[in-house]
Protein backbone atom coordinates (compact mmCIF):
# COMPACT_ATOMS: atom_id res chain seq x y z
CA UNK A 1 0.00 0.00 0.00
CA UNK A 2 2.45 2.69 1.07
CA UNK A 3 4.30 1.63 -2.36
CA UNK A 4 1.58 2.22 -4.43
CA UNK A 5 0.60 6.56 -2.46
CA UNK A 6 4.38 7.12 -3.19
CA UNK A 7 4.54 6.03 -6.96
CA UNK A 8 0.78 8.39 -7.22
CA UNK A 9 2.46 10.91 -5.47
CA UNK A 10 5.82 10.83 -7.54
CA UNK A 11 3.37 10.49 -10.69
CA UNK A 12 1.74 13.65 -9.79
CA UNK A 13 4.47 15.40 -8.84
CA UNK A 14 5.76 14.80 -12.66
CA UNK A 15 2.59 15.70 -14.24
CA UNK A 16 2.24 19.77 -12.60
CA UNK A 17 5.99 20.36 -12.96
CA UNK A 18 7.75 22.40 -10.24
CA UNK A 19 5.14 24.16 -8.40
CA UNK A 20 7.84 27.04 -7.34
CA UNK A 21 9.51 27.51 -10.62
CA UNK A 22 10.15 31.36 -11.70
CA UNK A 23 10.05 31.20 -15.73
CA UNK A 24 11.75 34.09 -17.97
CA UNK A 25 9.03 36.07 -18.74
CA UNK A 26 7.75 36.49 -15.26
CA UNK A 27 11.40 38.31 -14.19
CA UNK A 28 12.23 42.18 -14.72
CA UNK A 29 15.38 41.74 -15.24
CA UNK A 30 17.68 44.58 -14.10
CA UNK A 31 20.94 45.13 -16.14
CA UNK A 32 22.24 48.19 -14.33
CA UNK A 33 21.58 50.18 -10.90
CA UNK A 34 21.86 53.61 -10.66
CA UNK A 35 22.32 55.28 -7.05
CA UNK A 36 21.55 59.13 -6.35
CA UNK A 37 21.51 61.71 -3.21
CA UNK A 38 18.40 64.18 -4.00
CA UNK A 39 18.93 67.60 -2.76
CA UNK A 40 17.14 66.70 -0.11
CA UNK A 41 19.28 63.78 1.23
CA UNK A 42 16.97 61.29 -0.22
CA UNK A 43 17.88 58.29 -1.89
CA UNK A 44 16.76 58.15 -5.42
CA UNK A 45 17.53 54.47 -7.24
CA UNK A 46 17.12 54.07 -10.91
CA UNK A 47 16.76 50.69 -12.50
CA UNK A 48 17.41 49.60 -16.37
CA UNK A 49 15.43 47.05 -16.96
CA UNK A 50 15.79 44.67 -19.97
CA UNK A 51 12.25 44.29 -22.12
CA UNK A 52 11.58 40.42 -22.59
CA UNK A 53 11.24 39.68 -26.39
CA UNK A 54 13.08 42.58 -27.50
CA UNK A 55 15.77 40.84 -28.58
CA UNK A 56 14.21 38.04 -30.53
CA UNK A 57 12.73 40.97 -32.86
CA UNK A 58 14.91 41.57 -36.54
CA UNK A 59 16.16 44.55 -37.39
CA UNK A 60 13.94 45.53 -40.03
CA UNK A 61 10.57 44.31 -38.47
CA UNK A 62 8.54 47.44 -37.94
CA UNK A 63 8.97 50.40 -36.04
CA UNK A 64 12.30 50.52 -33.96
CA UNK A 65 11.74 49.93 -30.15
CA UNK A 66 14.01 50.55 -26.86
CA UNK A 67 15.31 47.15 -25.90
CA UNK A 68 15.09 48.52 -22.03
CA UNK A 69 12.99 50.66 -19.62
CA UNK A 70 14.24 52.78 -16.83
CA UNK A 71 12.43 53.01 -13.53
CA UNK A 72 13.51 55.71 -10.49
CA UNK A 73 12.10 55.20 -6.88
CA UNK A 74 13.19 57.56 -3.87
CA UNK A 75 13.21 56.65 -0.16
CA UNK A 76 15.23 57.21 3.02
CA UNK A 77 17.93 54.21 2.58
CA UNK A 78 18.48 52.32 -0.75
CA UNK A 79 16.49 49.55 0.92
CA UNK A 80 13.50 51.74 1.35
CA UNK A 81 13.51 52.97 -2.21
CA UNK A 82 14.01 49.31 -3.41
CA UNK A 83 10.91 47.89 -1.68
CA UNK A 84 8.83 50.08 -3.62
CA UNK A 85 10.13 48.47 -6.61
CA UNK A 86 9.42 45.29 -5.21
CA UNK A 87 6.01 45.99 -3.97
CA UNK A 88 4.74 47.60 -7.15
CA UNK A 89 6.46 45.72 -9.70
CA UNK A 90 4.04 43.10 -11.98
CA UNK A 91 7.40 41.00 -12.28
CA UNK A 92 10.54 39.70 -10.03
CA UNK A 93 12.63 42.39 -9.83
CA UNK A 94 15.77 40.13 -10.74
CA UNK A 95 19.41 41.37 -9.80
CA UNK A 96 21.38 37.96 -10.76
CA UNK A 97 22.28 39.57 -14.75
CA UNK A 98 22.90 43.11 -13.17
CA UNK A 99 26.44 44.35 -15.39
CA UNK A 100 27.22 47.16 -13.35
CA UNK A 101 26.34 49.96 -10.34
CA UNK A 102 26.79 54.04 -10.58
CA UNK A 103 26.98 56.64 -8.07
CA UNK A 104 25.76 59.83 -8.90
CA UNK A 105 28.28 62.74 -7.88
CA UNK A 106 26.27 64.32 -4.88
CA UNK A 107 25.83 61.18 -3.57
CA UNK A 108 30.06 60.26 -4.26
CA UNK A 109 30.74 63.47 -2.56
CA UNK A 110 29.11 63.19 0.46
CA UNK A 111 29.91 59.74 0.72
CA UNK A 112 28.73 55.87 -0.63
CA UNK A 113 29.01 53.68 2.49
CA UNK A 114 25.60 53.34 3.14
CA UNK A 115 24.91 52.17 -0.37
CA UNK A 116 28.00 50.30 -0.44
CA UNK A 117 26.04 48.39 3.06
CA UNK A 118 22.93 47.95 1.03
CA UNK A 119 25.04 45.90 -1.61
CA UNK A 120 27.03 43.79 -0.38
CA UNK A 121 23.82 42.68 1.66
CA UNK A 122 21.38 42.63 -0.87
CA UNK A 123 20.57 38.95 -2.47
CA UNK A 124 21.21 38.35 -5.99
CA UNK A 125 23.82 40.95 -6.71
CA UNK A 126 27.35 39.23 -7.83
CA UNK A 127 30.21 40.65 -6.65
CA UNK A 128 31.73 40.87 -10.13
CA UNK A 129 29.09 44.11 -10.88
CA UNK A 130 31.66 46.53 -12.36
CA UNK A 131 31.37 49.55 -10.25
CA UNK A 132 31.65 53.67 -11.80
CA UNK A 133 31.23 56.79 -10.79
CA UNK A 134 29.68 60.17 -12.86
CA UNK A 135 29.84 63.90 -12.97
CA UNK A 136 25.93 63.73 -13.39
CA UNK A 137 23.45 61.56 -11.98
CA UNK A 138 23.24 58.11 -12.37
CA UNK A 139 19.28 58.43 -13.56
CA UNK A 140 20.77 60.61 -16.17
CA UNK A 141 23.52 57.97 -17.52
CA UNK A 142 21.02 55.27 -17.15
CA UNK A 143 18.75 57.00 -19.55
CA UNK A 144 20.68 57.40 -22.12
CA UNK A 145 20.04 55.06 -25.49
CA UNK A 146 23.28 54.19 -26.79
CA UNK A 147 22.11 53.48 -30.12
CA UNK A 148 24.20 51.11 -31.77
CA UNK A 149 23.69 48.17 -28.64
CA UNK A 150 19.97 47.86 -27.49
CA UNK A 151 21.00 47.80 -23.86
CA UNK A 152 23.48 51.07 -22.72
CA UNK A 153 24.70 48.08 -19.79
CA UNK A 154 25.86 46.52 -22.62
CA UNK A 155 27.25 48.68 -24.38
CA UNK A 156 29.16 50.07 -21.32
CA UNK A 157 30.73 46.68 -21.28
CA UNK A 158 31.74 46.80 -24.68
CA UNK A 159 33.51 50.01 -24.08
CA UNK A 160 35.68 48.64 -21.05
CA UNK A 161 37.04 46.26 -23.96
CA UNK A 162 38.46 48.91 -25.75
CA UNK A 163 39.71 51.06 -22.44
CA UNK A 164 41.81 47.99 -21.64
CA UNK A 165 43.30 47.90 -24.95
CA UNK A 166 43.69 51.72 -25.40
CA UNK A 167 44.08 53.43 -21.89
CA UNK A 168 44.54 50.43 -18.79
CA UNK A 169 43.57 47.43 -17.79
CA UNK A 170 41.69 47.81 -15.09
CA UNK A 171 37.48 48.76 -14.43
CA UNK A 172 37.11 47.63 -11.04
CA UNK A 173 34.28 45.12 -9.99
CA UNK A 174 32.32 45.30 -6.53
CA UNK A 175 34.64 43.40 -5.03
CA UNK A 176 37.90 44.99 -6.04
CA UNK A 177 36.34 48.17 -4.93
CA UNK A 178 35.45 47.08 -1.74
CA UNK A 179 39.07 45.29 -1.14
CA UNK A 180 40.61 48.63 -1.87
CA UNK A 181 38.57 50.81 0.63
CA UNK A 182 39.30 48.49 3.32
CA UNK A 183 43.20 48.61 2.67
CA UNK A 184 45.24 50.96 5.02
CA UNK A 185 44.94 54.01 2.66
CA UNK A 186 40.89 53.38 2.33
CA UNK A 187 41.91 54.35 -1.39
CA UNK A 188 39.46 52.94 -4.35
CA UNK A 189 39.10 53.85 -7.71
CA UNK A 190 35.78 54.00 -10.05
CA UNK A 191 35.47 54.57 -13.84
CA UNK A 192 33.60 57.44 -14.43
CA UNK A 193 31.64 58.25 -17.21
CA UNK A 194 30.31 60.98 -18.84
CA UNK A 195 27.91 62.07 -21.80
CA UNK A 196 29.24 63.42 -25.16
CA UNK A 197 26.66 64.37 -27.20
CA UNK A 198 24.18 62.06 -25.46
CA UNK A 199 26.86 59.00 -25.93
CA UNK A 200 28.10 57.24 -22.81
CA UNK A 201 31.76 58.40 -22.67
CA UNK A 202 34.49 56.72 -20.15
CA UNK A 203 35.85 59.89 -19.45
CA UNK A 204 38.50 58.34 -16.44
CA UNK A 205 38.24 57.31 -13.13
CA UNK A 206 36.95 58.72 -9.87
CA UNK A 207 39.03 58.56 -6.64
CA UNK A 208 37.10 57.68 -3.37
CA UNK A 209 39.00 58.04 -0.27
CA UNK A 210 37.08 56.53 2.94
CA UNK A 211 33.87 55.96 1.05
CA UNK A 212 34.06 59.60 -0.47
CA UNK A 213 34.83 60.84 -3.81
CA UNK A 214 37.78 63.27 -3.63
CA UNK A 215 39.11 63.62 -6.88
CA UNK A 216 38.41 62.89 -10.93
CA UNK A 217 41.46 62.10 -13.21
CA UNK A 218 41.33 62.34 -17.33
CA UNK A 219 41.90 59.06 -19.12
CA UNK A 220 45.24 60.14 -19.99
CA UNK A 221 45.83 60.51 -15.80
CA UNK A 222 44.37 57.24 -15.66
CA UNK A 223 46.93 55.75 -17.92
CA UNK A 224 49.97 56.58 -15.82
CA UNK A 225 48.40 55.97 -12.88
CA UNK A 226 47.35 52.36 -13.59
CA UNK A 227 51.02 52.16 -14.98
CA UNK A 228 52.27 52.10 -11.17
CA UNK A 229 50.19 49.41 -10.89
CA UNK A 230 51.33 47.44 -14.01
CA UNK A 231 47.78 47.79 -15.27
CA UNK A 232 48.61 49.22 -18.77
CA UNK A 233 48.85 46.75 -21.91
CA UNK A 234 48.22 49.76 -24.48
CA UNK A 235 47.96 53.16 -25.95
CA UNK A 236 49.89 55.72 -28.05
CA UNK A 237 52.87 57.38 -27.17
CA UNK A 238 53.04 60.60 -29.36
CA UNK A 239 56.91 61.54 -29.60
CA UNK A 240 57.61 64.75 -31.18
CA UNK A 241 59.94 65.21 -34.71
CA UNK A 242 63.04 66.55 -33.87
CA UNK A 243 62.66 68.79 -37.04
CA UNK A 244 59.10 70.08 -36.14
CA UNK A 245 58.10 69.41 -32.91
CA UNK A 246 54.57 70.27 -34.01
CA UNK A 247 54.20 66.57 -35.69
CA UNK A 248 54.52 63.22 -34.30
CA UNK A 249 55.70 59.61 -34.80
CA UNK A 250 53.35 57.55 -32.74
CA UNK A 251 54.37 54.56 -30.84
CA UNK A 252 52.04 52.01 -29.90
CA UNK A 253 52.62 49.80 -27.12
CA UNK A 254 51.86 46.30 -27.25
CA UNK A 255 52.87 45.22 -24.06
CA UNK A 256 54.28 46.90 -21.22
CA UNK A 257 55.30 45.21 -17.36
CA UNK A 258 55.91 47.78 -14.25
CA UNK A 259 58.06 46.67 -11.34
CA UNK A 260 57.66 48.73 -7.92
CA UNK A 261 59.81 47.58 -5.43
CA UNK A 262 60.47 49.43 -1.76
CA UNK A 263 64.04 49.86 -0.44
CA UNK A 264 64.39 51.00 3.32
CA UNK A 265 67.40 52.30 5.47
CA UNK A 266 66.52 53.43 8.59
CA UNK A 267 63.60 56.21 8.48
CA UNK A 268 64.15 56.54 4.73
CA UNK A 269 61.65 54.69 2.11
CA UNK A 270 62.85 54.80 -1.57
CA UNK A 271 60.91 53.18 -4.56
CA UNK A 272 62.45 51.70 -7.33
CA UNK A 273 60.16 52.10 -10.41
CA UNK A 274 60.91 50.16 -13.39
CA UNK A 275 59.24 50.34 -16.73
CA UNK A 276 59.39 48.56 -20.03
CA UNK A 277 57.56 49.12 -23.01
CA UNK A 278 57.20 46.90 -26.23
CA UNK A 279 55.40 48.83 -29.36
CA UNK A 280 55.38 49.10 -32.76
CA UNK A 281 55.28 52.09 -34.95
CA UNK A 282 52.24 53.20 -35.63
CA UNK A 283 52.77 55.83 -37.66
CA UNK A 284 54.95 59.61 -38.73
CA UNK A 285 54.53 62.74 -39.75
CA UNK A 286 58.80 63.38 -39.55
CA UNK A 287 59.01 63.03 -43.13
CA UNK A 288 62.50 61.18 -43.09
CA UNK A 289 63.52 57.94 -42.73
CA UNK A 290 63.27 56.55 -39.53
CA UNK A 291 63.60 52.82 -39.44
CA UNK A 292 67.73 53.33 -39.09
CA UNK A 293 69.25 51.92 -36.45
CA UNK A 294 70.30 55.81 -35.27
CA UNK A 295 66.49 57.07 -35.73
CA UNK A 296 65.25 53.69 -33.65
CA UNK A 297 67.55 54.32 -30.79
CA UNK A 298 66.72 58.28 -30.90
CA UNK A 299 62.78 57.05 -30.43
CA UNK A 300 63.09 54.58 -28.08
CA UNK A 301 64.87 57.13 -26.05
CA UNK A 302 62.17 59.78 -27.01
CA UNK A 303 59.74 57.26 -26.05
CA UNK A 304 60.79 56.40 -22.47
CA UNK A 305 61.28 59.99 -21.81
CA UNK A 306 57.80 60.62 -22.41
CA UNK A 307 56.59 57.73 -20.09
CA UNK A 308 58.88 58.80 -17.02
CA UNK A 309 57.55 62.30 -16.94
CA UNK A 310 54.26 61.13 -16.85
CA UNK A 311 54.63 59.09 -14.24
CA UNK A 312 56.87 61.27 -12.55
CA UNK A 313 54.04 64.27 -12.80
CA UNK A 314 51.11 61.42 -11.70
CA UNK A 315 53.65 60.41 -8.19
CA UNK A 316 54.09 64.29 -7.54
CA UNK A 317 49.92 64.90 -7.83
CA UNK A 318 49.81 61.97 -5.69
CA UNK A 319 52.33 63.15 -2.78
CA UNK A 320 52.35 67.20 -2.86
CA UNK A 321 48.55 67.90 -4.64
CA UNK A 322 46.26 65.26 -3.29
CA UNK A 323 48.50 64.17 -0.17
CA UNK A 324 47.01 60.66 -0.48
CA UNK A 325 48.73 57.71 -1.34
CA UNK A 326 46.87 56.41 -4.55
CA UNK A 327 49.91 54.98 -5.54
CA UNK A 328 49.39 51.79 -2.69
CA UNK A 329 52.99 52.18 -1.71
CA UNK A 330 51.51 51.88 1.82
CA UNK A 331 50.41 48.51 0.73
CA UNK A 332 53.07 47.21 -0.97
CA UNK A 333 55.75 48.01 1.89
CA UNK A 334 53.19 45.90 4.24
CA UNK A 335 53.50 43.18 1.87
CA UNK A 336 57.08 43.09 0.79
CA UNK A 337 58.70 44.63 4.11
CA UNK A 338 56.02 43.70 7.01
CA UNK A 339 58.77 43.51 9.53
CA UNK A 340 59.35 47.52 8.79
CA UNK A 341 55.57 48.72 8.09
CA UNK A 342 55.01 49.04 12.06
CA UNK A 343 57.80 52.46 12.05
CA UNK A 344 55.41 53.98 9.92
CA UNK A 345 51.97 52.76 10.24
CA UNK A 346 50.64 55.47 12.73
CA UNK A 347 52.50 58.37 10.67
CA UNK A 348 51.82 57.25 7.09
CA UNK A 349 49.84 60.61 5.65
CA UNK A 350 53.34 62.56 6.91
CA UNK A 351 55.98 59.88 5.79
CA UNK A 352 54.32 59.73 2.27
CA UNK A 353 55.00 63.16 0.85
CA UNK A 354 58.49 62.30 1.47
CA UNK A 355 59.07 59.06 -0.04
CA UNK A 356 61.60 59.52 -3.44
CA UNK A 357 61.02 57.26 -6.22
CA UNK A 358 63.59 56.29 -8.80
CA UNK A 359 62.35 55.71 -12.20
CA UNK A 360 63.89 53.54 -14.84
CA UNK A 361 62.09 53.21 -18.14
CA UNK A 362 63.09 51.16 -20.70
CA UNK A 363 61.40 51.29 -24.66
CA UNK A 364 61.87 48.82 -27.33
CA UNK A 365 60.36 49.22 -30.91
CA UNK A 366 59.63 45.34 -32.10
CA UNK A 367 58.79 46.28 -35.53
CA UNK A 368 57.12 49.31 -37.85
CA UNK A 369 53.75 47.66 -38.68
CA UNK A 370 53.29 47.10 -42.44
CA UNK A 371 56.02 49.97 -43.94
CA UNK A 372 59.24 50.61 -42.44
CA UNK A 373 59.60 54.23 -43.94
CA UNK A 374 57.40 57.09 -44.22
CA UNK A 375 55.86 58.05 -47.90
CA UNK A 376 58.19 60.75 -49.64
CA UNK A 377 56.98 64.06 -49.22
CA UNK A 378 56.52 65.50 -52.92
CA UNK A 379 56.96 69.09 -51.34
CA UNK A 380 60.88 68.26 -50.64
CA UNK A 381 61.02 66.18 -54.16
CA UNK A 382 60.03 69.23 -56.24
CA UNK A 383 62.98 70.96 -54.95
Amino acid sequence: MKKKVALIITIILFLTGCWDKTEVDDLAMVMAIGIDLTEKGRYEVTLQVAKPGVFGKGENGGAKEDAFVTVTNQGKTVSDAMMQFYATSPRRVYLGHNKMIIFGRRLSEKGIKDALDWIERVEGLRFSNYIFTTPNTAKEILKINYGIEKIPALAIQSNIRLRYKYIAKFTPTMNVFIDRLMSHNKVSFATNLGTEQNNLEILGTGIYKDGRLIQYLNNKQTQDIMRIYNHVKGGLILVPCKNNPKNYTSFDILDEKTTLTPEIKGKKITFHLNIEANGIIEGTQCGEKIMTKEKIHQLEKGVSKIIEKRVRSMIHFSQKELKTDILNYAELIKKKEPGEWPKFEKNWDKVFPTIETKIVVKSSIKRSSWVKDPIPNKEKNKR
